[in-house]
């Protein structure tokens, strides 16, 4: 059974005696000082004192004035600066285009007194060169010699709705010009011999062989089966065109 209190339990302790223990003493004011005081007891806050949070957003901002303040200075420096050099360019400038307007003035008014003379042009030379001949009139060699020529001034030979022949013998390369009754026609690589045959028109009657270097021809034009005109050219003769006019 247990002890009375008062009794002559050695072990038992009285839990009104609280000896030394620290938690059952009040607090000094150099172990625990009051919330909100210094160990010395002054206040730590007062009524209407920013606290730290907003005194650093303070220091913060007027850092961030301080820098956009010396921007803003640098900038105003820089455009003073660069206004300066372009109004003393715009300067000289404007000196430069006067001198140049005063010289151009001045020398067209020296060239406005002096009159040019321009140098007058030599005459046009006139050099007379003959001209060869191109055309060599035909030779006509009629059968009868005694007879007149076919196709002479005197008598030239009505083709009108009769049948006409062209006939040529080359004898090496020659082109042919002749007239039909369409009209003029060419032949640049003719047979040999070669011939051709129409019925007289309006047109008159004109065959022309001219013959390649070293070469001859001959051309003859018959009219309703008769020869009115023959011509030759031999590869020695210095006419190169046989030409058969009727």
């Amino acid at each position: 059974m247990g002890q009375p209190y008062g009794g002559p339990n050695r072990d038992a302790r009285d839990p009104r005696d609280r000896g030394s223990d620290p938690y059952g003493h009040t607090p000094g004011p150099q172990l625990y000082p009051p919330l909100g005081y210094a160990p010395d007891g002054t206040a730590l806050f007062r009524p209407g004192q920013p606290t730290n949070t907003e005194l650093r957003i303070a220091e913060q901002a007027e850092r961030e004035e301080a820098r956009a303040a010396a921007r803003s200075a640098a900038v105003s420096d820089d455009e003073s600066r660069i206004t300066k050099v372009s109004t003393s360019t715009l300067i000289v400038c404007l000196g430069l285009v006067v001198l140049v307007a005063v010289a151009i003035v001045g020398f067209s008014g020296i060239f406005r007194n002096e009159p040019t003379e321009l140098p007058l042009a030599d005459p046009p030379t006139t050099i007379d060169v003959p001209l060869p001949r191109t055309f060599e009139p035909p030779q006509l060699t009629p059968d009868d010699p005694g007879r007149p020529v076919p196709g002479g001034p005197d008598e030239r030979v009505n083709p009108l709705d009769k049948p006409v022949t062209y006939d040529v013998a080359i004898d090496g390369q020659a082109t042919i010009l002749y007239v039909d009754a369409m009209g003029l026609r060419s032949e640049f690589a003719p047979s040999n011999p070669w011939s051709v045959q129409f019925t007289g028109g309006d047109n008159p009657l004109r065959l022309l062989v001219i013959a390649g270097t070293g070469s001859g021809a001959k051309c003859s034009i018959k009219v309703d089966g008769k020869v009115v005109v023959e011509d030759t050219v031999t590869a020695s003769s210095a006419r190169r065109t046989a030409s058969c006019i009727a």
